[in-house]
Formats: structure tokens, sequence, C-alpha cells
């Protein structure tokens, strides 16, 4: 299981794996979440880390050695290549993902309330839900 700090969050039939060590890299990847990341359905995570304040888009394959810097959105359907390095403050689409333009303040400001509404969701869930 990968580690998950607070207010991360992982949607239905996403997949969060780890890379095992292989010739030319003996120790693998593990697959790291940071706070505030929403990740998105279907989104495929292999032994990549991924950093404070990250949304990851719906379909969205994030690849071995992959690091997100805080602050980014990578947009649905994107395939991020084994050991790229996404900087912090962009939007990423493609496949290969690209960086397509600077987030706007707002954009940024929105990820971790989008963590906190599913928290608050997960909450509100929780007391309605009989045996939880």
């Amino acid at each position: 299981m990968a580690p998950c700090r607070d207010r991360s969050n992982v949607q239905d039939g996403s997949i969060l794996h780890v890379s095992r060590p292989y010739p030319g890299n003996d120790a693998g990847w593990a697959t790291i979440l940071g706070e505030d990341v929403v990740i998105g359905h279907k989104v495929a995570l292999h032994g990549c880390t991924i950093a404070d304040r990250v949304l990851v888009g719906i379909g969205t394959i994030v690849l071995d050695g992959v690091a997100v810097a805080s602050d980014v959105i990578i947009g649905a359907g994107s395939v991020v290549t084994p050991g790229k390095q996404l900087e912090s403050g962009y939007l990423y689409v493609g496949n290969p993902a690209r960086r397509s333009r600077e987030l706007r303040p707002e954009e940024i400001a929105r990820i971790p309330q989008m963590a906190r509404d599913y928290v608050l969701l997960k909450n509100e869930y929780s007391q309605s839900t009989p045996g939880t």
C-alpha cells in the first residue's frame, strides 16, 4: 500500500502500485502521495511520487520514477512517461504529458478545496450509512 497523507483521496477504479527492484534499479520505486492530493477515477499510479496539492485527472497514467512537484494539475487521459519530473505551478496534458501552461492562482487554490470537499463527502456518507 502506498503511503497517503492527510486529505488525499483516490477515486473509484484507480490502481496504485509499486515498482519492484530489477537490474538497473535495485531499489524499485515506491508510490507516495502527499497532502491534499486528488486522484481521479481510473488513474494508474506506478512507482511514482506525487507531492502536495496535486490533481491527477481521470484516466491518467503516471509511470515509474516520475516525481510530481506540489501545485500541479495533470489533465485527464494524460500519460506521464517514466522518470519525468513535473515542475510546480503548471498544467500538464497529453500522451506523452507535456507542460501546457502556468496555473492561475485560483486553480492552485482549488486543489486543496477539492481535497477538503472529498473529506466532507466521506464524513457525510459515514454518518448516514449504518454500520460504519
